[in-house]
């Protein structure tokens, strides 16, 4: 077993106080384990995933010999995360990002577009991008192969945004969040429904995903602020792809309550509605208080890379 790290003291519970006063936007945890101790010294054995919604910036400690997640942290803002408050957060996180085997950077942002791999050129990347999303952000571009779909997803960060990741992260490796779903459910084919939707819920917005006759369809971001904006939102999609709701696969995971009014339409409406929890991952015990269809977008991503 790999020894990713050891307790330092109260050095992190002194610096994560700082972050806060520091920083002037407001923010929520929505799960950690990092919070709870003083700060470590990893090895570098160990990985380390960070992740960057629209809202949402979250890091995740992975044991790849033990094949186990050891820590995890998600913070969620009330408005769009910018370049300031992610150096702030990892200036004051209390982690020596050097130590770490392999850093993986997984941008789950809105600014991406998903296209045949006949169609793709490098040369278009910022034509294609803000033909969908405007060009008001200065972007920097990228693209991940997803060759099982024949597809390309192409999709761009604020250019500030990367100045501050190079800095912490000279040497990431960079994937889409897309990029790892579509991976995910590529290889879970054999195994699911040849027609399905699949949901993953965010603390802002939910990643939409219709396949149809074993072939990728959609998959796109909507951010909602209603339930009925929610549910309205896959009905259409049902409709626009002449699903039969009594019999297609529905699969839901992520930053959602159970008990929630959508989780209780959704069921509704769809009959083989299923929480997705994955077991492709090993966890530390202290995660397994965080609940379990919370952490699969994220043991996805672990998947992918």
């Amino acid at each position: 077993m790999v020894v990713c790290f050891q307790s330092l003291g109260k050095v992190k519970r002194r610096k994560l106080h700082k972050f806060v006063i520091m920083t002037s936007i407001p923010f929520i945890t929505v799960y950690s384990t990092l919070q709870e101790k003083a700060t470590f010294e990893f090895s570098n054995q160990c990985n380390l995933f960070v992740e960057l919604g629209q809202h949402h910036i979250g890091l995740s400690v992975f044991d790849p010999v033990d094949n186990k997640l050891l820590d995890v942290e998600m913070i969620n803002l009330n408005e769009d995360i910018n370049s300031s408050f992610i150096h702030s957060y990892l200036e004051y996180s209390g982690i020596d990002f050097k130590k770490f085997r392999n850093v993986h950077l997984i941008f789950n942002t809105k600014e991406f577009a998903l296209i045949p791999s006949s169609l793709h050129n490098p040369l278009f990347h910022r034509d294609l991008v803000e033909t969908i999303h405007g060009d008001m952000l200065d972007l920097q571009f990228n693209a991940d192969q997803l060759s099982h779909f024949e597809a390309v997803n192409v999709y761009g960060v604020q250019r500030e945004i990367n100045t501050v990741l190079n800095r912490f992260f000279p040497d990431a490796q960079r994937v889409h969040k897309n990029a790892c779903i579509v991976k995910g459910i590529s290889s879970q084919l054999d195994t699911l429904p040849s027609e399905f939707i699949k949901i993953f819920f965010s603390p802002s917005h939910m990643d939409v995903l219709v396949v149809k006759n074993g072939k990728l369809q959609f998959l796109q971001k909507f951010y909602y602020e209603t339930t009925d904006d929610a549910i309205f939102y896959i009905l259409t999609l049902s409709e626009k792809f002449k699903l039969n709701r009594k019999e297609i696969g529905f699969f839901a995971s992520g930053i959602i309550d159970l008990d929630s009014l959508i989780i209780f339409e959704l069921k509704k409406y769809f009959p083989a509605f299923e929480i997705e929890i994955s077991k492709e991952n090993s966890i530390t015990s202290h995660i397994a208080d965080i609940p379990a269809h919370y952490l699969t977008p994220l043991t996805i991503s672990l998947q992918c890379v």
